[in-house]
């Protein structure tokens, strides 16, 4: 019996069976079988006409013709410089079936019986047929060019010349056996194509993003097929995966079901964190592998723990470190219990028995831990049965294991070593910050060579101050005027201010006691300058990024002349010019094409979102993602990584930050901004400002990450109460919760009346235990370092810095929320002043201002909360420090007497005393209940 159809889909089974009569492919039938049709559109929009034969396929004889091996045919592809992918118009289709089969072939509709006179799709042995069809016809003795993968045909060649005769030979061939090939899915002499799920070209390899992106849109499953198709998806690429095996073993423990017992199913929170950190990995990390330099020795360095045996695969080249391969694998139960130098052996025996076809005859150097195997390659005996077994196994591989080296067990670390290599030139890495960072094949792209590199090949773009010639005086100057201006409250002293910054638009000075000194000058010395050229020039004036400067600058660049050049002569690039600019197009992390930055401009570009006030000194990740929406320029996360890394003040006053011992208790992330807040205060400084500041008080929002901070001569309850009521309530509104330490300025008579008021509920930290308000403390730490980059000069400046710090922190991403403060608090992107035009654009409606940004409030807040969670979520990972019984332990105590002033240049000093037993008491200030759940544990 036919499935039963609508109405539209029996037309569209008729057209397709017609059409199929008409080309002599299909016709009537009296055949006793029969099988069901079924249609399926495909991805152009058209249907693919199937026919149900799992009943036939059942009955019969199964033809086990070889199929290519995917892993096979992707290290032998790799390497060379053109390509060309055939594709056949209906291949199966061309290939007829003798009469005596052809009943078999049977299928009904509700318009009557048919049967195939070619091969049809959905036939068991079908693919095999074709396979052996396709390989005597082509081939047979050109395995060193062409390879066939059922009906797609890729060839590939090192010279464009070759290519050509290459290509010419398998058209020729394919015409005089009357196949056809569908010009519209052909991709022609192209440096990268797309095959089999994976993106190869001369130097790398590297996963489809089509086949990435819904492994990374998958929701988290609650069904044994859900998780088995999970899992099953990222096995095809666990080769670009770093550890797979250890990350997929939760897991495969709860996915390795017999159907029986697929009731068993259960996800816990483990498989949830691996699920989370295979995502994790897919959106930031770029993943790719280099096909190997066949002049290169191979090395291996393998390495075994408890549960897991591994390796990488690398070659060390002139241009650098080639990555080429990831193995990893779990131990079974009985492998776990081998002796240490047994699982280290093992991880040897399995990664050269793993990557035996890929290696070839290439020579290979073992790195290994473990040093009593460092001379197995000798022949030397083992007194141990079992590695001798793997030796015998092995013994064709060994003559061509020309060193083993033993490195210390530090050294060996795959994580260690993948967090320390940077990331390789051209590597797309400006896309890498997203879910679909991946980029799309790119026809005629740049052909510069990508060899990886320890030291990035980005252009180098080191940290320099700006030249005394450029616009930089004038950003100075400005942002001199507004500093100065505080100082002066009368009209007369307002006026001496501008003569001090006209003095500066010539010799710029930034330091409030160069400016004093400015300040005693006659006017009579003071070149004038009108006032209105300060209150009229515009930041981007100020910082020239006009479509101007940008396209004279494009027409000295020679990259971007070739670039231009290639869009006039084809339509298949990712390039397009507009208003004279060249911009680049398809970046997945934008999708509005992007104006490419000459040379000559990214020292200037750079300079103003990281070294300027307004920009914060922040480091690699933020700079990298202000900058990535804005510009293109080719390797542009690698230059920024340089820029920074070279920066000096960064260099002297970041802190490392290293995660402490014991799992984090996170507070749930709030429905709404502005809903929770944290406040604190920071200081005392140990000099005052010249205003007579001495500490800063400290508000954050817990969704948003929004901060609102102000410096106080005083940290009393009367600043606090002000501070809390004008600059928060009267601007924003009451919260819901407020989150404060005990200290006196906090827990007052005024602090109750108001939070009564106003409905909020005022929860207190446990004393002595900062973390409990950790997003206030995190950022104190921040502005701190930020802060003394820019008034290590002058400590006196501080104040006068911090709203610029603030500013700078609240428009950037933050790493747990994706978004910036600004942008959540307030439903809307910050102009920053350094940013290029944007194109204007208005709303049909009056009231549409009102719904997007509505909807676009809803769906950013469950974005972020879902980011925050998942931040929290990996966070756990974190081990819990066991302290043992009579064990020698330093204490952290605190005593209010002790605490240390904060200083500026250089961060605050430790807060927090130590002694050397636990037996020692220092007054007594353990009374705290974080301290005495730990005493209660030791002896003493």
């Amino acid at each position: 019996r036919p499935y039963p159809k609508t109405v539209q889909q029996r037309k569209i089974i008729q057209q397709e069976v017609q059409q199929m009569i008409n080309n002599n492919q299909v016709g009537p039938s009296r055949s006793p079988w029969s099988s069901p049709v079924i249609i399926q559109e495909k991805k152009d929009g058209t249907i693919r006409f199937l026919v149900d034969y799992r009943k036939l396929n059942a009955v019969t004889k199964k033809d086990n013709y070889p199929h290519p091996s995917t892993e096979e045919l992707l290290n032998r592809i790799g390497g060379h410089q053109y390509y060309t992918k055939l594709d056949l118009k209906s291949g199966y289709f061309q290939i007829p079936i003798s009469k005596a089969d052809r009943p078999k072939t049977a299928f009904i509709t509700q318009d009557g019986l048919y049967e195939f006179y070619v091969l049809s799709q959905g036939l068991m042995n079908a693919p095999a047929t074709f396979q052996r069809v396709m390989n005597d016809l082509i081939g047979n003795g050109r395995w060193d060019y062409v390879v066939v993968y059922l009906d797609d045909i890729l060839i590939f060649s090192n010279s464009f010349e070759e290519h050509q005769q290459h290509l010419n030979e398998i058209l020729g061939i394919l015409a005089t056996a009357n196949f056809q090939v569908n010009s519209a899915k052909c991709t022609i002499a192209v440096p990268e194509i797309e095959f089999l799920s994976h993106i190869i070209s001369k130097n790398q390899l590297k996963p489809s993003s089509d086949k990435i992106k819904p492994i990374i849109d998958m929701i988290e499953p609650t069904t044994l097929k859900q998780a088995n198709a999970f899992i099953g998806k990222l096995n095809w690429y666990r080769k670009f995966i770093p550890n797979f095996a250890r990350i997929a073993a939760p897991i495969n423990k709860v996915t390795n079901k017999t159907k029986a017992k697929r009731n068993e199913f259960k996800w816990g929170p483990e498989q949830s964190k691996s699920f989370h950190q295979f995502k994790q990995i897919l959106i930031s990390k770029p993943l790719f592998l280099d096909y190997p330099d066949p002049t290169a020795p191979f090395i291996l360095t393998t390495d075994a723990s408890n549960h897991q045996v591994g390796g990488i695969l690398r070659q060390e080249t002139k241009e650098g470190v080639r990555i080429n391969y990831y193995v990893s694998i779990m131990m079974s139960e009985a492998e776990r219990k081998y002796h240490p130098t047994e699982r280290e052996f093992l991880g040897i025996y399995w990664c050269l028995n793993k990557l035996r076809n890929y290696i070839g005859s290439s020579s290979i150097i073992v790195e290994t831990d473990h040093k009593p195997l460092i001379n197995f390659h000798h022949g030397l005996k083992f007194k141990n049965q079992r590695i001798e077994n793997w030796l015998l196994k092995l013994q064709d591989l060994l003559p061509q294991v020309i060193d083993v080296k033993y490195i210390l067990g530090k050294n060996n670390s795959a994580a260690d070593y993948l967090s320390r290599r940077q990331t390789p030139a051209n590597s797309n890495t400006e896309n890498r910050a997203n879910g679909d960072w991946i980029q799309q094949p790119e026809s005629w792209s740049e052909t510069e060579p990508r060899a990886h590199q320890f030291i990035p090949s980005a252009p180098n773009i080191t940290h320099q101050p700006p030249s005394k010639n450029n616009s930089w005086k004038k950003i100075q100057t400005l942002l001199f005027f507004l500093l100065v201006r505080k100082l002066f409250k009368s009209t007369s002293q307002k006026n001496q201010a501008k003569e001090t910054a006209t003095e500066v638009l010539l010799n710029p000075v930034t330091t409030r006691s160069t400016s004093k000194a400015l300040g005693s000058l006659p006017p009579q010395a003071v070149p004038n300058i009108p006032t209105p050229q300060l209150q009229s020039a515009s930041p981007s004036a100020l910082l020239d990024l006009s479509e101007e400067k940008i396209r004279s600058e494009q027409l000295q660049d020679n990259i971007i002349q070739e670039k231009i050049a290639r869009c006039n002569l084809t339509t298949k690039t990712n390039y397009k010019m507009i208003n004279g600019i060249l911009h680049r197009t398809n970046l997945s992390s934008c999708s509005t094409p992007l104006p490419y930055l000459p040379q000559t401009m990214i020292q200037a570009v750079l300079f103003a979102n990281h070294d300027h006030p307004l920009s914060g000194h922040f480091g690699i990740e933020r700079t990298y993602n202000k900058l990535k929406d804005k510009y293109y320029w080719p390797k542009m996360f690698e230059t920024i990584q340089n820029y920074v890394q070279s920066c000096p003040e960064c260099s002297q006053y970041n802190i490392q930050r290293r995660k402490p011992p014991g799992h984090l208790k996170p507070i749930r992330p709030p429905n709404e901004v502005f809903q929770v807040l944290g406040m604190d205060w920071w200081g005392p400084t140990q000099q005052e400002s010249s205003d007579g500041n001495r500490y800063v008080l400290v508000i954050t929002d817990l969704l948003s990450k929004y901060v609102i901070a102000k410096a106080f001569p005083a940290n009393n309850a009367l600043t606090t109460a002000t501070m809390f009521m004008e600059e928060f309530i009267l601007n924003h509104g009451a919260p819901e919760c407020l989150i404060t330490d005990q200290g006196s300025h906090f827990n007052n008579e005024l602090m109750q009346a108001i939070t009564k008021m106003i409905d909020t509920k005022h929860v207190f930290s446990t004393a002595y235990h900062p973390q409990t308000n950790g997003q206030v403390e995190r950022f104190n730490a921040t502005f701190c370092q930020q802060l003394s980059k820019y008034c290590h000069h002058n400590s006196e400046d501080w104040d006068h810095y911090l709203k610029y710090v603030v500013y700078a922190y609240n428009n950037t991403k933050h790493s747990s929320t994706k978004f910036t403060p600004y942008e959540l608090a307030f439903n809307r992107q910050s102009r920053f002043p350094f940013d290029p035009p944007k194109t204007a654009f208005k709303f049909t409606k009056p009231n549409d201002y009102w719904t997007q940004v509505n909807t676009y409030k809803k769906l950013v807040h469950s974005i972020v909360q879902a980011n925050i969670k998942q931040q929290q979520h990996l966070a756990k990972k974190r081990r819990r420090k066991i302290i043992q019984v009579r064990s020698t332990i330093h204490w952290t105590f605190c005593h209010p007497q002790t605490i240390e002033s904060a200083q500026l240049p250089g961060g605050t000093s430790t807060r927090w005393l130590s002694t050397d037993r636990a037996s020692q008491q220092h007054d007594s200030c353990i009374r705290t209940k974080y301290l005495v759940n730990i005493m209660k544990t030791i002896t003493c």
